[in-house]
C-alpha cells in the first residue's frame, strides 16, 4: 500500500481504496469527499450501531455461559485440595514415626503444598477471568 498526503494528490480518486482524512473532510473509498457532519458520517454511525447492537437476550446467554465456564474452571481446585491434604497427612504420619526429623520434613511438606497450591491458584484465576471478562 502506498500512503500519501491528501494535499499532494492532484485528483479525488485514490489508489488501493484507502480512506484518507484532511481536517474535517473525509475521502471515501470511491473518491467522494464528505464533511464529518455530512451524510457519510451518519451512514457509518448507523451501520456501526446496527452491527454492534447487543440485545438483552444475548447478554443473558453470554452471562450464563460465563458462569458455566467459571464453574468448570473452578473444578481445577479440587485436585490441589486433595494433594495438600495428602502432603500434610503423610507429614503427620512421618513425624509420628520419627519426631527428630520434624524440621526437615516440614520444609519438604511446605514445598509440596506450595506446588499444589500454585496449580489451584491458576485454576481459580482462570475461573475469575472467565466470569469477569
Amino acid at each position: 500500500m502506498n500512503f500519501r498526503n491528501v494535499s499532494d494528490m492532484p485528483s479525488k480518486r485514490y489508489e488501493n481504496n484507502i480512506i484518507l482524512w484532511k481536517s474535517n473532510v473525509q475521502v471515501t473509498k470511491d473518491g467522494r469527499e464528505n464533511t464529518a457532519n455530512g451524510d457519510f458520517a451518519s451512514e457509518l454511525y448507523k451501520k456501526r450501531k446496527r452491527l454492534f447492537h447487543i440485545t438483552q437476550e444475548k447478554r443473558d446467554i453470554e452471562s450464563g455461559f460465563r458462569a458455566i465456564g467459571a464453574g468448570v474452571a473452578i473444578t481445577g481446585v479440587i485436585g490441589p485440595g486433595i494433594g495438600i491434604g495428602y502432603v500434610f497427612g503423610t507429614y503427620c504420619s512421618a513425624v509420628a514415626r520419627n519426631p527428630s526429623l520434624a524440621g526437615q520434613l516440614f520444609n519438604a511438606a511446605i514445598m509440596g503444598a506450595a506446588f499444589c497450591e500454585a496449580l489451584g491458584l491458576f485454576a481459580m484465576m482462570i475461573s475469575f477471568l472467565a466470569f469477569l471478562m
